[in-house]
């Protein structure tokens, strides 16, 4: 019975650690997404300086990469 409630607890506790975590505003969940994007419209900015892209292609994918 101890080792139940034990488990319980623990459980519980860990569980609302994570719910704060979560929904905590400086959570760096969202930010990760954001930074992703950017990184890669930075990769299609370097591909566009190399020449492996042309002006049209990159505009295109950057509109599609930030849902313009």
């Amino acid at each position: 019975m101890t080792t139940l409630r034990t488990f319980y607890r623990s459980f519980v506790k860990r569980y609302r650690k994570l719910e704060r975590i979560k929904h905590h505003p400086s959570s760096n969940i969202g930010a990760s997404k954001k930074d992703d994007k950017y990184e890669k419209l930075a990769q299609l900015g370097n591909l566009r300086d190399q020449g492996a892209l042309t002006e049209e292609e990159f505009n295109a994918e950057k509109k599609q990469l930030l849902g313009l």
